[in-house]
């Protein structure tokens, strides 16, 4: 199946997801992790006018720029809301259980380079990274108020080889409201490139992880799916680092979830080459086991 393009964003592993999924005619389908509507889209064409898709997203700009460049069927109901809340955000609209949830951790190519909140190492905007814009503190802040020590930890968990001199000059740089461009030079002046690699890359993602709670939303993201699921549903994990794909793989081992995959599934050369954002994606794929 090939995957609708949005605002040049391509969703990842669309073929991969729908093969596990099945036959989604007349299902109830969850994609807790909206976007640009990539995935919702090829939803609401699987279910059919008896099916029903719901898809939720923590950043309202995302949605609108959704709806402006596609218009949703009306089998879709669009919704702004963080995917950890999923449970109780689809219980205040009475839906009781879904068949399929999806959740694509990754940030669209919109948020990256249009969104003007610091994602990318270029943009002259201020180092903010938030999704969601009611989140209480932007991404310099945590790079002012970290210390040091504390800085270092987080480069070191996503695997920074030069946490120590990265931490240091970031503690000694960051005073105050700073640009992603300004922030990615500094790392730069202490760093080495590593092959295509900016130096500045494992900053980036640490300092995203902890402005939106990754991690955290991920696992009581996780428990929320296994609540709305009905028996035998199946949620599909698409991550982009380590840590994401630690949290599902470790999800999947727990009472009450059985592994469709023994391994995460990488796109394919040619997903990759038409699409090179695409090369860090890994799917895994979780069901519900029913209690007979």
């Amino acid at each position: 199946m090939t995957a609708p393009s949005n605002l040049g964003h391509e969703p990842v592993l669309v073929s991969e997801i729908m093969e596990h999924f099945g036959d989604l005619t007349g299902k109830v389908v969850l994609d807790a992790t909206f976007g640009l509507g990539g995935h919702t889209r090829v939803f609401a064409k699987s279910v059919g006018v008896n099916g029903r898709v719901i898809a939720l997203e923590a950043d309202p700009e995302s949605i609108a720029h959704a709806k402006a460049q596609h218009e949703f069927p009306e089998n879709v109901m669009i919704l702004n809301g963080n995917f950890q809340d999923l449970s109780q955000i689809l219980s205040s609209h009475g839906i009781k259980s879904v068949d399929r949830i999806l959740m694509d951790l990754g940030i669209s190519s919109w948020q990256l380079e249009h969104s003007g909140r610091g994602f990318s190492f270029n943009d002259p905007e201020v180092l903010d990274m938030r999704v969601d814009p009611n989140l209480p503190h932007p991404a310099w802040w945590y790079a002012k108020t970290l210390g040091e020590k504390n800085l270092r930890r987080a480069l070191e968990r996503v695997g920074e080889r030069y946490a120590p001199r990265i931490s240091s000059a970031v503690s000694g740089f960051v005073r105050g409201p700073v640009s992603a461009q300004a922030l990615a030079g500094e790392v730069g002046r202490v760093a080495p490139q590593r092959g295509k690699l900016h130096p500045a890359t494992k900053l980036f993602l640490a300092l995203r992880l902890l402005t939106n709670n990754e991690e955290p939303n991920l696992e009581t993201a996780l428990e929320g799916a296994h609540k709305v699921l009905a028996c035998n549903g199946i949620v599909a994990v698409v991550s982009f680092h380590s840590l994401e794909d630690r949290i599902v793989k470790l999800a999947s081992r727990t009472s009450g979830w059985k592994a469709l995959t023994k391994k995460p599934i990488v796109p394919p050369d040619a997903e990759i080459t038409r699409n090179p954002r695409a090369r860090s994606a890994r799917l895994r794929v979780i069901q519900k086991e029913c209690i007979s």
